[in-house]
């Protein structure tokens, strides 16, 4: 059986989900947040990762914030995009800096002396 993960802003929302799994015949597992729409809002960019591996459901209330789910949907996403392309120009940023500063044959000559290191220590009983 489908074991359904989801994240609520309260406890009205739960019941809904219960509900709404129960009539298409699947489980409902976790259920996060009931701490309102804020606080999924904040926790959306690991919702959105769970739901890469495992089933997901995020309900809340449009409250006049959209007209359907999808424009909000992709509002609340489009934040987590943003916050992730800026991530990756700050990585690729450092990891220019690494590329340039240090060479593979850095890499290979701390490897060898890691190793020599370890070779050194003593071997637990």
């Amino acid at each position: 059986m489908v074991v359904l993960t989801a994240a609520v802003e309260g406890l009205v929302d739960e019941a809904v989900v219960r509900r709404l799994a129960k009539h298409v015949g699947v489980e409902v597992g976790p259920v996060y947040g009931k701490n309102g729409k804020g606080h999924l809002r904040q926790r959306i960019a690991g919702y959105n990762n769970a739901a890469r591996i495992s089933p997901w459901v995020v309900l809340v209330d449009l409250n006049r914030e959209a007209e359907c789910a999808p424009p909000l949907r992709d509002a609340w996403l489009e934040a987590v995009e943003d916050r992730l392309l800026r991530f990756q120009e700050q990585y690729e940023q450092l990891a220019a800096w690494f590329q340039s500063k240090f060479t593979r044959w850095d890499l290979l000559a701390l490897l060898a002396r890691l190793e020599r290191q370890s070779a050194l220590l003593p071997l637990a009983a």
